[in-house]
């Protein structure tokens, strides 16, 4: 299993990511839409094939949000479908995320 630490920055409440970064214990990587986020993710993917990946994040309640808004942004222009969430495999407490699986890759 790998493991990651994922963190954002944003514009206030309601602004869109404008930095964000990633660490897997050995390598730092940084992004600045939630597009490229996911992109970096799906490369990561297919490294780790036969490995699950979990993404640790501080507020994940919050990220996700921002990063959902993206990614409904880039299915509604392309189609393309980047991430939806499996309800049934995430664990929802008081009305905000604590995890979230994401159906389109499975994890």
């Amino acid at each position: 299993m790998k493991v990651i630490s994922m963190d954002t920055e944003t514009r206030g409440m309601y602004g869109k990511i404008f930095l964000g970064g990633w660490y897997d214990g050995t390598n730092y990587q940084t992004f600045n839409t939630g597009l490229e986020f996911m992109s970096q993710m799906d490369n990561l993917l297919l490294q780790e094939e036969d490995e699950e990946v979990h993404v640790i994040v501080f507020n994940l309640d919050f990220d996700l949000g921002k990063l959902l808004r993206e990614c409904s942004e880039h299915y509604r222009k392309t189609g393309e479908e980047l991430f939806r969430i499996d309800y049934k495999n995430s664990l929802i407490i008081h009305n905000r995320f604590h995890t979230a699986t994401n159906i389109v890759t499975g994890k």
